[in-house]
């Protein structure tokens, strides 16, 4: 059984009585006072099993806590993003593989919304590899939004003018 499915409120309160039942097993060892090892033995057996219990509960959790915590320390950039890389989308780009260098500009934006050569690289591989000019002004609409300063967003609309201008000259 893994026990991630069970519900946090279900561990604690099973951790919880078993340190109870574990403590009064104890209790009954070593505070009253068994008279014989043979009368001790089951009451420090039970107390055994409680504290597997507890442990199985409780201390994978505290380590997961903690050895995140910890790891922290020694690897403070792991993280989901990876690093901005242009190299496989200017490639494909290249070799005129657009679906390709599409879904790699696509990749760079979802992981860092704010690189202005990838949203410069999709609408240039949308205009040039598809020639599809409406879905590229949807994209330069949405790159747009993204960015709030000035002189991205002059950057922006400089790089589709240049596109645009250089797909008409294409088409006649």
């Amino acid at each position: 059984m893994n026990l991630q499915y069970l519900r946090p409120s279900l561990r604690i309160m099973t951790a919880v009585l078993a340190i109870l039942v574990g403590g009064y097993c104890l209790w009954r060892v070593f505070i009253r006072g068994e008279s014989s090892a043979i009368g001790a033995f089951p009451w420090l057996l039970l107390a055994a099993a409680m504290l597997i219990i507890v442990a199985v509960l409780v201390a994978f959790p505290i380590a997961e806590v903690i050895g995140t915590w910890v790891s922290r320390f020694y690897m403070p950039a792991a993280s989901g993003i990876p690093p901005v890389s242009y190299i496989l989308a200017e490639r494909y780009e290249l070799e005129r593989q657009w679906e390709k260098s599409l879904n790699e500009y696509q990749k760079i934006i979802d992981y860092h919304p704010k690189e202005l050569p990838a949203h410069l690289g999709r609408m240039r591989v949308i205009l040039r590899g598809f020639e599809d000019a409406k879905l590229a002004e949807s994209y330069f609409r949405k790159s747009q939004k993204q960015f709030q300063e000035q002189e991205s967003c002059d950057t922006l609309s400089k790089e589709w003018e240049k596109l645009c201008a250089e797909q008409q000259a294409r088409g006649i």
